[in-house]
């Protein structure tokens, strides 16, 4: 090629295509993006949206994490057939239930009162936790549902300190939230709202079918 140039040295002089246009210009704006990321107070912030909005687009599986009890706080007696227990246990045909008032809003989340006592839950061994999926309020064919409360929103206290503010459509499916609290012994679960009841009945009760701590694989 450079004899039937006259010994001059060919040149590409062909026009690059568009998608050729288009991945240099997406490696250079990513080369760009990560410098950024590192540079100045916003980057560990700027990390972590990017980090969770391709979270979103990846394919997670979760694991339920061994629970070794809860009890409320305070202590209150145990309604018939709704036992604390039963918030925890893995079978949504059973649910924990207990006397509900409409508390005030007052204070900032994970230190507001709620409208029924709080869930202590303790792990059987230190755990990372990276989602918790609610079930609120009895199963969907349970003809006491509507007669009863439904949690709106939920305060988690982690004993690592996270504090998760939960909030919850009326519905009877599960409702998956991601959370980030790592090697945490307990979480302390408080109603801070919760859905009216149909025809208010003299003594109102709100339930809680399940609450499943997960941690991803």
């Amino acid at each position: 090629m450079r004899s039937a140039n006259g010994g001059v040295r060919a040149a590409y002089d062909v026009t690059l295509s568009m998608r050729s246009r288009l991945v240099r210009a997406s490696l250079l704006l990513g080369t760009l993006g990560i410098g950024v990321s590192q540079l100045g107070p916003w980057g560990g912030d700027l990390r972590a949206q990017v980090t969770d909005r391709v979270d979103r687009l990846l394919p997670r599986s979760y694991t339920a994490l061994p629970v070794g009890g809860a009890l409320t706080d305070p202590a209150t007696p145990v309604l018939s057939g709704y036992d604390v227990g039963f918030a925890v246990d893995g079978d949504l045909r059973r649910a924990w239930a207990a006397r509900w008032q409409p508390p005030g809003d007052t204070g900032a989340p994970c230190d507001r009162a709620g409208g029924s006592p709080a869930l202590l839950v303790t792990f059987r061994q230190p755990v990372s936790v990276d989602r918790l999926t609610v079930n609120a309020g009895l199963a969907e064919d349970s003809d006491e549902r509507l007669r009863q409360a439904r949690p709106r929103q939920l305060d988690v206290r982690f004993s690592d300190g996270t504090c998760a503010q939960v909030d919850l459509a009326d519905v009877p499916t599960a409702q998956p939230v991601k959370v980030h609290a790592q090697l945490v012994t307990r979480a302390r679960v408080v109603v801070v709202d919760a859905y009216p009841a149909r025809d208010r009945p003299k003594v109102l009760l709100m339930s809680l079918s399940e609450l499943t701590f997960e941690s991803r694989d």
